[in-house]
């Protein structure tokens, strides 16, 4: 599977991020989690031909960064292992084309192609400066498209990108259907504790029982 990327541009939140909400504190579970990024890949068959490639894009940018205002700690960067900070520099949107169809790929499933339809940085270690999120739209041969999503795990697990998703596809179709994020729960139940050392992750921490066969 051939795939080019063709640009990348920073999607900014439509409205600036408040000053006290500059700096967003990890909770002690996100702190403890592994420094790497979760990955979602969406497929789209092309059946409507009055949306371009060119429309679509635009309609997901347009979308992403209204949703951005809300999801502000996604448009930051990891200031260190304890906080985020929300400078709305943006979510790196890279438009890419593969020179085969969508079905021709779905009908030779390789789990190894995906990352072909990911951010570059995929399997880079999150470290500091590093964005928190980062956005792929794919375009095949046929019309059809992908498009994938990578958030850092310390800032949303599966249930905080599911909600991110959702919210995105609301604002792209237009929807009466209103997300919003609460960043404020979690690290209120469970305060990061400064004294751990960075290294320390659920991984770790499991690692020596997994290998005594616990």
């Amino acid at each position: 599977m051939e795939v080019e990327v063709l640009s990348t541009e920073f999607i900014k939140p439509s409205t600036p991020t408040p000053n006290n909400l500059k700096i967003h504190k990890l909770s002690l579970l996100d702190q403890l989690m592994h420094p790497r990024y979760s990955a979602l890949v969406f497929f789209y068959h092309h059946r409507d031909t009055t949306f371009t490639t060119s429309r679509i894009s635009q309609a997901l940018k347009s979308s992403l960064s209204q949703t951005l205002s809300r999801f502000y700690p996604f448009a930051g960067k990891i200031k260190d292992h304890l906080s985020i900070k929300c400078d709305d520099g943006g979510v790196p949107f890279s438009e890419a084309r593969a020179r085969s169809s969508l079905s021709w790929f779905l009908d030779r499933p390789d789990p190894r192609g995906i990352q072909d339809f990911l951010p570059g940085a995929t399997f880079k270690l999150v470290d500091t400066g590093s964005r928190v999120a980062m956005i792929q739209m794919t375009a095949f041969a046929c019309g059809g498209i992908a498009v994938s999503a990578l958030v850092t795990h310390g800032v949303a697990d599966g249930i905080g990108m599911s909600t991110f998703l959702k919210a995105w596809a609301a604002r792209a179709c237009e929807s009466m259907d209103e997300v919003w994020p609460d960043f404020n729960t979690t690290p209120s139940l469970f305060p990061q504790y400064e004294a751990f050392p960075e290294e320390m992750t659920f991984a770790s921490v499991c690692a020596p029982c997994y290998k005594r066969g616990w």
